[in-house]
């Protein structure tokens, strides 16, 4: 079609290593699904600089991950008191 290709969606077969190297040397968006363990809630993705502004981070992450837990259960089981 003459057209530079920018996204990619193939079977889990086609997402070796050379056709991952080949496209993300294209800048080809894939829809491969990702190689390893995924981070536990995106702490992988913590910021901070100092020890003490990471442990908080941690922990509002770890508690607002257990909130949205809560709420699905409490949608689930209609525990919810309505005025």
């Amino acid at each position: 079609f003459r057209r530079r290709v920018t996204h990619l969606a193939a079977d889990s077969i086609y997402a070796t290593n050379y056709n991952r190297h080949y496209c993300s040397k294209r800048n080809i968006t894939t829809s491969f699904v990702r190689k390893g363990r995924a981070g536990y809630y995106g702490l992988d993705k913590i910021y901070a600089r100092t020890k003490s502004t990471e442990i908080l981070w941690i922990f509002f992450g770890i508690h607002t991950a257990n909130a949205v837990r809560m709420i699905a259960k409490v949608e689930k089981f209609g525990l919810m008191v309505k005025n």
